[in-house]
């Protein structure tokens, strides 16, 4: 059974930031996102991990922006009645955050442009689309943890990169390590793909990753 102390283990002989608070976030969030990839079936990729076609992508963005825009329209002129309801349930405040969440959330699913990230879906057997996956997941969290774009390179200080990191991963989750070095090869280019459609890169865009605070 896989243990989030193994995967946190491999992590931790990456060059980590020096912010403590945020690479305790990120970290955790990585696991986390690991832990689902791994427990996930040959058949089973969760839709998170899974490119679709820019038809149905726009698609789901025009059904988040509309459900945003009625969910925020529905909390503005609920009545006391329906307020108090809610918060005998515990949901006892509706405060300009959740308002502006929304209204964020419905505008920028509104403008996204769905060419600016990679919509090509992945042939082959199930288990080298779980290794592409697996590798994308990684780059975005190699950057989020050391400031670095993940490379084919490492140093003597540093020995411990990207590619290391792959291969280590894919062992861990009894991925045939020797697929590594390919689907991190593709993840490095996926990756510096997605950043090139911003002024400030950060990765965001890249894997499809559903996160709130990372």
């Amino acid at each position: 059974m896989l243990e989030s102390e193994a995967i946190e283990t491999i992590f931790r002989r990456l060059p980590l930031l020096e912010n403590q608070a945020l690479t305790k976030m990120f970290l955790q969030s990585a696991i986390d996102q690991i832990m689902i990839l791994a427990k996930a079936g040959a058949m089973d990729i969760p839709n998170r991990y899974t490119s679709i076609a820019e038809a149905p992508t726009q698609k789901e963005l025009d059904a988040i922006a509309k459900q945003a825009k009625k969910l925020l329209s529905q909390l503005k002129y609920a009545h006391q009645t329906t307020i108090l309801a809610l918060a005998d349930q515990g949901f006892w405040r509706i405060d300009a955050d959740l308002e502006c969440l929304l209204k964020t959330l419905s505008n920028q699913a509104s403008q996204a442009k769905v060419g600016q990230v990679s919509t090509a879906t992945t042939g082959g057997r199930p288990e080298n689309r779980k290794a592409h996956y697996l590798a994308r997941v990684l780059a975005h969290y190699y950057y989020k943890l050391t400031g670095k774009k993940p490379s084919r390179s490492s140093s003597a200080k540093h020995p411990h990169g990207y590619i290391n990191l792959v291969e280590s991963m894919f062992e861990l989750l009894a991925i045939d390590p020797a697929n590594s070095d390919h689907y991190a090869r593709l993840a490095i280019r996926e990756f510096n793909a997605s950043i090139s459609h911003t002024e400030n890169p950060d990765g965001e865009n890249f894997p499809n990753l559903v996160e709130v605070s990372a």
